[in-house]
């Protein structure tokens, strides 16, 4: 008796051999080795068996099947993309104890090699355990079981320890910064686009860039823009968008120090001419203004400034230091009066002849 299977095309003798001697045998003993003598007829009953008309022996012989496999496939835990890579698989035969002898992945991110489910991707993978049959059992029907594998949180934020001094204006262009990717995975694979991050008043409305702050706490919030998942990730990751804090500081104190010189106390007099330093605690560079009408030429050096009195006045040396992303601005001033010159008028004697 041969089966043709139908799903794979392929033939194999269930029961009987041919009797050279004529009689039958095998009774209670594998099925493809019993004797059979002109088999006629096949019937099966709902249960599997196989009953036989061995007509040249006048009887009705009954094959019924092996006991079948079957396998315990424990339910596998939801995991996270990114969390794992791969997934150890622990189904087992009922009958024996031992490990299940090959897995597939029917469908899903995943693909699996000897007990080992490599994930590839979020969503859901359907695994299916599989036991063939052998000479004392048939093979088990698969069992399956589905992994969820959930999409991991990109979170999008605002930058972070975000920090303006007084008198320094809210930047352009405030890039947000990500977290959260596999170790495998590219931002440039992943993303596309920018998310938009801007600082907003108590009322939650945009403050331009360029707007100058006074000392407080602002809220610096991220919205989507047009950040975007790829196609090629997009089932495995959840943008989460947070938003962060801008603090404006009154800034670290610094000193401008402008160096001592001696003036001229008389147009005309000793020290019309002199030269003075300016600089600041912080190292930052200062610059130097005279108040408006002052009777003075000036030249800026490398070590300092050059200055011709050029008339009588008040004279004001402004010194200052405009500040930075760490210091406050400070200034300094020193004043002087450049008096006029006594002009002295000497009569000329006269003798008449």
């Amino acid at each position: 008796i041969r089966l043709v299977t139908a799903s794979d095309g392929k033939i194999q003798t269930i029961a009987g051999q041919i009797s050279a001697t004529g009689g039958y045998g095998g009774d209670t003993g594998p099925a493809a080795a019993a004797t059979l003598q002109f088999p006629f007829g096949l019937a099966l009953d709902t249960s599997g068996n196989l009953f036989i008309v061995d007509q040249g022996n006048n009887l009705i012989r009954e094959v019924t099947p092996p006991p079948t496999y079957t396998i315990t496939f424990p339910a596998i835990s939801p995991v996270t993309y990114g969390s794992t890579s791969k997934i150890t698989l622990d189904a087992t035969v009922d009958q024996t104890g031992n490990p299940v002898a090959s897995y597939q992945v029917d469908s899903g991110p995943g693909k699996a090699s000897g007990s080992t489910l490599s994930i590839l991707g979020g969503g859901s993978i359907v695994v299916e355990a599989d036991q063939p049959g052998d000479s004392n059992y048939a093979a088990a029907t698969p069992p399956k079981q589905t992994v969820v594998v959930n999409p991991a949180s990109l979170t999008v934020t605002g930058p972070s320890n975000f920090l303006l001094y007084e008198g320094n204006a809210v930047p352009p262009n405030i890039a947000a910064t990500m977290s959260g990717f596999a170790t495998t995975d590219s931002p440039l694979a992943v993303l596309t686009g920018s998310a938009t991050v801007v600082v907003v008043d108590a009322s939650g409305v945009a403050i331009p860039a360029g707007t100058i702050l006074p000392a407080g706490t602002y809220t610096v919030k991220v919205t989507q823009g047009t950040l975007a998942l790829t196609q090629s990730y997009a089932q495995d990751y959840l943008l989460n968008f947070v938003n962060s804090t801008l603090l404006v500081s009154v800034g670290q104190a610094q000193t401008v120090t402008i160096g001592a010189f001696t003036p001229p106390t008389t147009y005309g007099g000793p020290n019309s001419s002199f030269s003075f330093t300016a600089s600041a605690s912080s190292g930052l560079p200062v610059t130097v203004a005279f108040s408006p009408g002052s009777p003075v030429k000036s030249q800026q050096t490398t070590q300092g400034w050059n200055v011709t009195v050029v008339g009588a006045g008040m004279i004001t040396i402004t010194a200052t230091q405009a500040g930075s992303d760490k210091y406050a601005p400070a200034t300094t001033t020193q004043s002087f009066t450049v008096n006029p010159a006594t002009l002295t008028i000497t009569p000329v004697s006269v003798t008449r002849a």
